[in-house]
């Protein structure tokens, strides 16, 4: 077996504030799992992302923001983007992962660690531990985070993370109506949990907000077993 293998990611910078964001997705093929960071950079009201399901959400950072995960098993009725609705006009950040080698989330659904929410001090946003279930298996880990303000998005994953991706609001308007967000990505063998260090990140101007996120390996499947017939033992070379 092997991990599932983080093979894309694309980053959406929306900022200017609507009720229509593009979330860049970059064209997944059938039978890949999509994973999207949103970070809204105020109140977002009612939320429609069509075809994705919500893995968590979290507005308690102290500010009026609001953090959200979300899943989709790709299938081809995706384009280059997929439209996120919030009934606000607001301005905010995606990520979205792109992912070969998942389980399909009907059988098993992503797993998400509690939510770990801090408040302004910089370099100490940390995601908790998440454990498999069923594990041990060959899982991949993604350790994301989102906090607010501008220009602040992590420049480091935590220790044995790879493959660092930020997204941002933006610096026009008000700092309180910007956000960014960032994460990395680990596969590990015979996995039972991760627990990530924390990001590298500037002060945030009120709070941040962290997960980790399990994903699950396809199931293998055997290739047919060749029997020899009773009598061919009995065979001699000449």
């Amino acid at each position: 077996m092997a991990s599932p293998v983080d093979f894309a990611r694309q980053g959406t910078n929306i900022t200017t504030a609507a009720t229509s964001w593009a979330v860049n997705v970059g064209s997944p093929s059938a039978g890949d799992l999509l994973i999207v960071l949103v970070r809204f950079a105020a109140a977002p009201g009612a939320v429609t992302f069509t075809g994705y399901t919500q893995l968590g959400s979290d507005a308690s950072d102290a500010t009026d923001d609001t953090t959200a995960v979300y899943y989709r098993w790709a299938d081809w009725a995706e384009g280059a983007t997929d439209t996120l609705a919030p009934t606000n006009s607001v301005k905010g950040c995606t990520i979205s992962w792109e992912i070969t080698g998942a389980i399909n989330p009907a059988t098993t659904a992503p797993e998400i660690s509690t939510v770990a929410i801090g408040t302004t001090a910089a370099n100490t946003a940390n995601p908790g531990s998440r454990a498999v279930t069923g594990g041990p298996k060959d899982v991949l880990y993604l350790a994301l985070m989102g906090l607010d303000g501008e220009g602040n998005a992590p420049t480091v994953v935590p220790t044995n993370y790879a493959n660092l991706v930020t997204a941002n609001s933006g610096t026009a308007g008000a700092v309180a109506t910007n956000c960014s967000i960032g994460g990395g990505s680990r596969g590990i063998l015979a996995s039972n949990s991760d627990d990530p260090g924390v990001f590298t990140h500037p002060a945030a101007t009120t709070g941040w907000t962290a997960w980790t996120v399990v994903i699950h390996p396809a199931i293998a499947i055997p290739g047919p077993v060749l029997k020899r017939r009773p009598a061919d033992r009995f065979l001699t070379r000449r």
